[in-house]
């Protein structure tokens, strides 16, 4: 039975850390690893809270540092998008930009995209109050403010913010008192000049079972789309993560990569992942071969002869 080195087990916790915020226990015998979830982390990674460094002191902002412009990796998909969000971010409050909705399929670089401008606006002004939160997040500290009696206490403090960062807006859908109590924030930010920056999957005349309300105010604002990345994007974003990991990966592999995997970049850095974990376990060296059968596992592989040319 293989056992695994010093190295590849330092090399596999870090990877995993890297990715989940768990602290690991490898056993020596690879059959039996258990990931042993250290709670400083595991209560991190659920709250998704960060204090970013300079900014006021009692206020969460719930800001990843993994999200900047900085290491966003542009292509022709997401120039329109990227670009604009951060020129918005360097002077946003222009009312005619006022909400900024980031649109598209998933997996494609939203999240960064809206986290990014909020932590780009904390840089050039530390003392803003920005908050970002998805609608999940929303919808759950609605409920228990309502079952607590703290709706009021709620309501002001989202009011009270210059910058609120709003993930995954379509998940409102079919939750009606959670959209009143949305559009109501949402008017008072809009008309003290407050900034407004929502993700969606579609764009606001596209969204179903949101009220004609809400679909009005987003309509108001810019509108942009972020599209699939292209080969070159795709190659970029492996290299960027695998130089996040200290790791030198063949050009083949990542080309080979690249073109089998082509609608989100959230699969294409699962891919590599696995890649990583996989040569770790086995003790083997990242090769063509481990990443056809890595690619096999997550999704059917093009024809090799049908590469794109970059």
């Amino acid at each position: 039975m293989k056992k695994t080195t010093k190295k590849h087990q330092r090399f596999l916790e870090q990877t995993i850390i890297h990715l989940s915020g768990t602290m690991l226990n490898i056993s020596k015998d690879t059959k039996r690893l258990n990931a042993l979830g250290n709670k400083k982390y595991i209560s991190k990674r659920k709250q998704r809270q960060v204090i970013v460094e300079g900014a006021n002191p009692k206020f969460i902002s719930n800001l990843s540092q993994r999200y900047k412009f900085d290491n966003f990796i542009m292509g022709e998909g997401n120039k329109l998008a990227s670009t604009t969000a951060k020129n918005i971010s360097e002077n946003p409050f222009l009312n005619s930009y006022n909400p900024l909705i980031i649109y598209g399929l998933v997996g494609l670089g939203k999240t960064h995209i809206i986290q990014a401008f909020g932590n780009e606006m904390l840089k050039n002004d530390s003392s803003k109050k920005i908050v970002y939160l998805t609608t999940e997040q929303f919808t759950v500290e609605f409920i228990d403010a309502i079952q607590n009696g703290t709706a009021s206490g709620f309501s002001s403090f989202y009011k009270s913010v210059d910058v609120l960062i709003f993930d995954d807006v379509q998940f409102l859908t079919g939750k009606p008192r959670t959209q009143d109590y949305f559009l109501h924030i949402f008017d008072h930010l809009y008309q003290t000049n407050k900034m407004i920056v929502l993700s969606s999957d579609n764009p606001p005349h596209k969204l179903e079972g949101i009220s004609e309300r809400l679909i009005s105010r987003f309509q108001s604002g810019l509108t942009v789309k972020i599209n699939a990345p292209d080969f070159e994007t795709r190659v970029g974003i492996l290299k960027n993560r695998a130089d996040s990991y200290m790791v030198q990966i063949p050009d083949e592999v990542l080309e080979y990569i690249a073109n089998n995997i082509t609608s989100s970049i959230r699969e294409l850095e699962g891919c590599l992942t696995s890649l990583l974990v996989s040569a770790a376990l086995d003790l083997k060296g990242i090769s063509l071969d481990l990443a056809k059968a890595v690619v096999n596992e997550i999704t059917t592989p093009l024809d090799t002869d049908q590469n794109i040319i970059p």
